[in-house]
């Protein structure tokens, strides 16, 4: 009876101490080096500029509406000087990428300039862009998934990077959103590195 209880008494100590399966998932591969040059692939997510075009059309559309009139909407309409500057400042879409990570910050430089740090604190930073822009951006990390949520004035940019579980395969999603046009802006692009 007592070598029975003592049993009873190890086997619930050491599911006690066990991780549990929630925890697992959350730290799995978190080790994998995903640092490097990532190459957008050109057979597999979406076409940026088709995507882009599109949330032009509505615009348009929409714009139109506003003023109770129909606007032809051209075969390659142009979005006003606000709205274009907001896409080109946050959509992140380019055909190459150079990415470090480690446990506090991400870096992401895009090949054309524009470098950008993330720091994986689940923290509140702003900052303000050369145009006068303020932008609050609050990044976290869990496991090989990164969010990356950031607000200016009537825009918010969501940027998802999910790394696959051998460090070979990004899907890096941005969703942004402005009162200007009919519905969010998507754009998911698949990268991998050579």
């Amino acid at each position: 009876m007592r070598r029975a209880l003592s049993l009873a008494s190890l086997t619930l100590t050491l599911l006690a101490l066990a991780p549990t399966a929630q925890t697992q998932d959350v730290n799995v591969n978190v080790s994998v080096d995903v640092n490097g040059t990532w190459f957008r692939s050109t057979s597999e997510g979406d076409d940026p500029e088709e995507k882009i075009q599109h949330a032009v059309r509505g615009y348009m559309a929409k714009a139109s509406q506003r003023r109770g009139a129909r606007i032809a909407v051209a075969e390659s309409p142009q979005l006003p000087g606000m709205v274009a500057r907001t896409i080109d400042t946050f959509m992140q879409y380019a055909d190459e990428l150079y990415i470090e990570l480690d446990a506090d910050e991400l870096v992401v430089d895009d090949g054309d300039g524009r470098i950008r740090i993330y720091y994986l604190d689940a923290e509140k930073h702003e900052r303000q862009l050369s145009n006068g822009v303020r932008i609050e951006t609050v990044a976290t990390r869990v496991g090989l998934n990164i969010t990356i949520d950031q607000k200016a004035d009537d825009t918010k940019i969501l940027e998802t990077y999910v790394f696959s579980s051998d460090g070979e395969r990004l899907e890096l999603t941005v969703r942004l959103e402005n009162k200007q046009l009919n519905e969010p802006l998507i754009i998911q692009s698949i990268y991998e590195r050579e």
